[in-house]
């Protein structure tokens, strides 16, 4: 509708325009259809969420996905750098040409979080920064060797050539290693840390070199080595029992900007909640309370249902060790009707979000996995809605309001209109009467004119069956002269009000596949073209 009302709005207001030649002037009057539009309810409900009965009557099936939890935020792992001085710590030593001393090991930890003690995981994204300043006064080779963080089974490893450096010089090396889709296990050597990388550096001096004296404490080089944007697709570890309060909207809709009051009464809803656990971590989850939220009327409506107050408990996913299809979630579905909730009164709210809340455990059993939780970033937990219903209601004085920016502003040529009326011939076969009213307002948002005169949409009637067979025609009138264009011209905002009531009132009445509104714009108007 409200798309229709502006179309309508254009139409009138293109017809001032008139044809400039220079020479004589004189008023002539132009009839004719401005527009045609229709409305039916698979223009206001995307169609993949109705369904129609062998009788054309509409099912609501509505399977959407509200809320996601996301992982990248538990997964996080902030950009840190770790540098380190390399000594020689062992007694004084001569290394002939073409020796290797032994590796320097170099601790490398993952920043995660306390919360999260990982023993594996594979990189999504992120890189590794490596820089290297040598002042060994030889031409040496540098192994640089991660062991325990493989590419499709490959050891990270390379070797570098470092130029001696000058005396009281220092000769530095930079480099960048993308670690995407790297598998890293981050248990240590020993098989018994969390988050930790070990990097082996091995020095080895070229055969052309002369004989190096090292001397105990002797500084030989720094390697400092940073994680850039690290992010993982996929964990393994230990994630530590924990407690978290949820006070949060899980659905926002902002109905109420346009429906403004009136009462709504909806019949046979069924509303399934789904609770998808893509984690291989245990939880549970206690409501304390779950919303609908009117902000236009302040109205709140709590959920009264068993479920409010208790446990929910939700078993771990299953991993599956597929890239394709890595998860078997765990799913939990609770479905609140009419007859074990006040879910009607939720939805008769006219709710702009509906909001939780609650208290989630993790992990309530501790490491009952032996260190085995996992979670896939791309795989989150998601919280599903689920809401079947005929369409079938009753509304009685249901308010529409929406405010527009005028489409026109000042660009008619006021001077040549004369008169007219435009005249709005709608066919509708909805049991749904509709008053429309149209203002302009001003800068300070005050009304300067009304649009309609004659503004009631009749309701087709129902038979015995509460079934519409025929629709019925209505005309709006929409007369005006230039005092009305000016209004127009000068508004800087439309104001489209349109009341709906169902007849006969308070009666639920299912809608129908065959049911319309139809709308014909004609225009009967007198214009002054100067030749």
């Amino acid at each position: 509708m409200k798309k229709a009302h502006l179309l309508f709005l254009i139409s009138v207001l293109l017809l001032q325009y008139a044809c400039t030649l220079d020479g004589t002037s004189w008023d002539i009057d132009g009839k004719g259809p401005v527009l045609e539009t229709s409305f039916d309810l698979s223009k206001a409900i995307p169609d993949q969420h109705l369904q129609y009965n062998t009788d054309s009557a509409i099912i609501l099936n509505f399977y959407d996905t509200v809320y996601t939890i996301n992982l990248d935020s538990i997964a996080y792992i902030p950009d840190s750098s770790y540098l380190y001085n390399i000594n020689w710590t062992l007694p004084n030593f001569v290394l002939p040409p073409g020796a290797s001393l032994p590796p320097f090991i170099i601790k490398l930890r993952f920043g995660i979080s306390d919360r999260l003690k990982l023993n594996a995981a594979r990189i999504n994204r992120g890189r590794l920064r490596v820089e290297i300043k040598s002042v060994i006064p030889r031409n040496i080779s540098l192994n640089y060797s991660i062991p325990k963080a493989t590419f499709y089974g490959n050891p990270l490893s390379f070797t570098e050539k470092i130029s001696a450096a000058a005396p009281n010089d220092t000769t530095f090396f930079t480099t960048y290693i993308n670690l995407k889709d790297y598998y890293v296990d981050l248990r240590g050597p020993n098989q018994n840390e969390y988050n930790v990388l070990y990097i082996y550096l091995t020095p080895s001096m070229d055969t052309t070199e002369a004989a190096l004296p090292l001397t105990t404490g002797q500084f030989l080089f720094s390697a400092n080595n940073a994680l850039e944007k690290i992010n993982p697709s996929y964990a393994q570890g230990y994630v530590v029992s924990a407690k978290d309060s949820v006070n949060s909207n899980i659905l926002d809709l902002g109905i109420s900007r346009y429906i403004k009051s009136g009462l709504l009464d909806i019949d046979s809803i069924r509303l399934g909640i789904t609770l998808n656990n893509t984690m291989g971590v245990d939880m549970r989850l206690k409501i304390d309370k779950l919303r609908s939220m009117n902000d236009n009327t302040g109205q709140q409506v709590a959920l009264t249902h068993p479920v409010i107050g208790t446990y929910i408990n939700l078993q771990s996913a299953q991993n599956t060790f597929n890239l394709a299809n890595p998860v078997i979630p765990y799913n939990y579905t609770l479905w609140l009707t009419p007859q074990n909730s006040n879910l009607d009164k939720l939805i008769e709210n006219i709710p702009d979000r509906f909001r939780i809340n609650a208290l989630a455990e993790i992990n309530p059993l501790a490491n009952a996995t032996a260190d085995n939780n996992f979670f896939y970033t791309l795989f989150p937990p998601k919280l599903i809605v689920h809401a079947l219903a005929p369409i079938k209601f009753s509304v009685y004085q249901l308010l529409f309001v929406d405010t527009l920016d005028n489409p026109v502003f000042d660009e008619i040529q006021i001077e040549r209109f004369q008169s007219g009326e435009i005249r709005v011939l709608a066919e509708n076969k909805f049991p749904i009467a509709v008053v429309l009213n149209i203002y302009t307002l001003d800068d300070n948002g005050t009304t300067t004119d009304t649009l309609f005169t004659q503004n009631i949409v009749l309701p087709a009637p129902v038979n015995a069956s509460n079934r519409v067979e025929q629709a019925v025609s209505s005309q709006l009138s929409f007369p005006f002269d230039e005092q009305k264009v000016l209004h127009i011209t000068q508004a800087k905002r439309i104001l489209v009000k349109a009341r709906f009531n169902t007849i006969p009132n308070l009666q639920l009445l299912q809608m129908y596949s065959d049911y319309y509104l139809k709308l014909k714009v004609l225009a009967d108007v007198k214009y002054r073209i100067t030749l």
